[in-house]
Parts: structure tokens; sequence; C-alpha cells
């Protein structure tokens, strides 16, 4: 099945919000593909959802060249952009602007490559550019999943998260057992624009690799959450962070520990 040179106007000012996605593909399939598709406005909470299917069959998908957003907002309720749980799928070359939640979301989705995409907060605030904090559904198995060569561009709004890793990003009980994720890559990505909060944030992983990426970006401090996570101080808005209890890899140098905010989509 083959999705191309479409515009897609989801129209949830008029319609109203509903569950699921705009572009709904994957499930107990193979091989599927989007590419040069222009959609916005989604009813439910993503533009394009790349499913893993009722037994996780759901493998090679591809998403390509699409131009996604806005979509969401503050009183109707929080989008995302691309929600990626097919395995061995390549969401590549995308523009992604303005979603309420996350640009990309990747729920785990084991040997995909997620590369050369751009996400931009412009003219609303957005959660994450590219979300790794699901451990459902595949029980936290990042295997060979690889997240390269994207921007994630804060140029208008507040951009909460660059690349957020581990299902720990945010603020947990520190003695709440989750699920631990495992086995991804992340490289040479790069975050630019005046209005990032926290740059690259891992808490909750292992077996895991985040190398030579880049922030160029300039810092926004965020003013809607909670200074204290169970009792140890919420650590300002940087670059790099990671829970020195709960992140075991390889990260570059840059990374310092800290302790993370309380995480809200709602905002």
């Amino acid at each position: 099945v083959k999705l191309r040179h479409l515009i897609i106007d989801g129209n949830r000012e008029v319609l109203g919000s509903k569950g699921g996605g705009l572009i709904e593909f994957g499930g107990d399939a193979s091989n599927q593909l989007v590419e040069y598709v222009k959609a916005f406005d989604p009813r439910g909470w993503s533009i394009l959802v790349l499913r893993g299917g009722s037994e996780l069959k759901c493998t090679g998908a591809t998403a390509r060249f699409n131009n996604f957003g806005p979509a969401g907002n503050r009183e109707t309720g929080v989008s995302g952009g691309i929600s990626l749980a097919c395995r061995d799928s390549a969401v590549t070359d995308n523009v992604i602007t303005d979603t309420a939640g996350d640009g990309i979301i990747i729920l785990a989705a084991p040997g995909s490559i997620v590369a050369d995409n751009t996400v931009i907060s412009d003219k609303q605030q957005m959660y994450s550019g590219i979300s790794m904090s699901e451990s459902t559904p595949y029980e936290g198995n990042y295997t060979d999943t690889i997240v390269e060569r994207n921007t994630l561009d804060a140029r208008g709004s507040l951009m909460k998260y660059g690349i957020s890793m581990g299902p720990r990003v945010g603020c947990v009980p520190p003695d709440q057992d989750i699920t631990v994720s495992f086995g991804a890559t992340v490289r040479t990505n790069m975050l630019t624009g005046s209005h990032m909060g926290y740059g690259y944030v891992v808490a909750g992983v292992s077996d895991w690799t985040v190398q030579g990426n880049k922030d160029e970006s300039g810092r926004q401090t965020i003013t809607d959450t909670p200074e204290d996570c169970f009792g140890q101080e919420v650590d300002p808005v940087s670059s790099f962070m990671k829970d020195p209890n709960h992140s075991e890899g390889d990260f570059q140098d840059e990374f310092v520990d800290g302790v993370l905010p309380v995480s809200s989509k709602a905002f």
C-alpha cells in the first residue's frame, strides 16, 4: 500500500477531537509507504501512526519527504507528528512543524532508522522533538534502532526536550519499577533555535549509545513545572543531561548528571 502526493486536513477546529491518527498505516502488514504528503490539524493524537500490529508483525514501513503540522494545541488537546511502532522501518527526510506533543515518537520499533528529519517549534510550544521515552509495545527493545542526522529547531517557541530517551524522563519515583529500554543508537543530531529547554536527556536505559550529537541552540527556562522531584531539587535546563542511577551505555563527554522535572504533555 502506498500513499503519495496528497494534502490532508483533519479540520479539528470544525469537527472536534477524536482519538487515533489522521493517517494510520502499519498493523499486520509490511513494506507500506507514505511519501510527499502534506497533513495537518489531526483530530486525534497523531498525524501519522505506523502501528506495530496486533502481534507486532509490521515490518518495513517507510515515511519520507512528508510535511506535517501544525497539530494539537493547549485548548483542544495534544497531538504529535509521526508515531512509529512498526519494526525495521524508515522515517526520513520529513519536516514536522508545531505539533503540541512530540514531533516524532518512537515506540521502540527495533531495527528502524529515523534520520534527516527536521522538527520545528515555531508558533506553539512542543513537548519533544524526538521522543524515545516509551518502552511499550516491545518491552523496551530498541535493538538496532538508529536516530541520526536529525535537526531539532526551537526557532520561535519552547521545545521542552530536544531528544528524550528512556521511560524515566520526567519526575519518576526512584523506587518505582519501570521497564528499562535498551539497544538504541542516537548520533550526529543537531539542536538549533533560541527556545530549547532540555537538549538531550537520558533516564531509564541500558546498552544505549549517544555520541557525536551537537547543540547550537539557546536555552529557554521551563516555568510551568515544579522545582522538586520527590525530595530532589530539579536541575535547570541544559544541553546534555542523564539520570546517573538509571542510565547505562556509551554517552558523549558533554553529559552531566541531573534531576529532570515532572513530565507533562498537557503543559
